[in-house]
C-alpha cells in the first residue's frame, strides 16, 4: 500500500511504487507511479493518473503442445513467442514450426488500445487489434484485407508461469478452427 500527499491530502493506492516531486512551495506537484492494473485516482477534483507497469506477457513463452488443443488440427510442432515492451508499445515475435515442418516468423508491434496494427510475416492475417480486459488478459482480433478472420484472448496466469491463448476463426483454406494454446514461461 502506498500513501502519498497530493494537494495537501493523502491518497492511498494499493501495490504501487510512487515518487512525488514538488516545486517551490508545493505549487506544482508531479506524481510518478507504477502499478498493475492501471488506475486513475481522483482527490478532491485533482486527478492523478497511475501508469500501468509492464504487461505480464512480457518475456519468452514456449508452446506446451501436450497441454494445447487444436480443433480440427493438426497441432504445431512448436511455437515460441517473445514479447517485449517499449513505452506503451508491445512487440510480439512468434516463431512457429507447423505440422508439415514449415517454419514461419510473425511480428507485430501494437498497443492495448483496440486499434489495428500491421502484422508482418503471416500469409493468413495482415492486421491485429488488441484491447486489455484486465491486468492479465487481453482480447485480440486478427484481420485479412479488413475482414475479421480470427479472434480470441490471451491470459497470463496469476503466478505468471502460464500463458493461455484461445482463438477461433477461419484459416486461409476456409477451415474453421477453435484452438487453445498453452505456453510455459521460459
Amino acid at each position: 500500500m502506498c500513501a502519498h500527499a497530493y494537494g495537501g491530502r493523502a491518497t492511498r493506492v494499493s501495490r504501487v511504487n510512487c515518487q512525488i516531486t514538488s516545486t517551490s512551495r508545493g505549487q506544482h506537484e508531479k506524481a510518478t507511479c507504477t502499478c498493475n492494473p492501471c488506475n486513475r485516482i481522483s482527490d478532491g477534483g485533482a486527478a492523478i493518473t497511475v501508469a500501468a507497469g509492464p504487461d505480464p506477457v512480457i518475456g519468452t513463452w514456449q508452446l506446451n503442445v501436450s497441454k494445447s488443443t487444436f480443433k480440427p488440427g493438426p497441432a504445431f510442432k512448436s511455437q515460441t513467442r517473445t514479447y517485449s515492451q517499449s513505452g506503451q508499445s508491445i512487440t510480439a515475435v512468434i516463431k512457429t514450426v507447423h505440422a508439415d515442418g514449415k517454419e514461419t516468423t510473425t511480428q507485430i508491434t501494437y498497443q492495448l488500445d483496440g486499434k489495428d496494427y500491421p502484422v508482418k510475416g503471416s500469409p493468413d492475417v495482415d492486421s491485429d487489434s488488441v484491447k486489455r480486459v484486465d491486468s492479465n488478459t487481453a482480447n485480440f482480433t486478427l484481420k485479412k484485407a479488413g475482414k475479421v478472420v480470427q479472434s480470441g484472448s490471451r491470459t497470463v496466469s496469476k503466478d505468471g508461469k502460464t500463458l493461455t491463448v484461445k482463438s477461433k476463426g477461419t484459416s486461409a483454406n476456409g477451415e474453421e478452427f477453435d484452438d487453445v494454446l498453452v505456453f510455459d514461461k521460459q
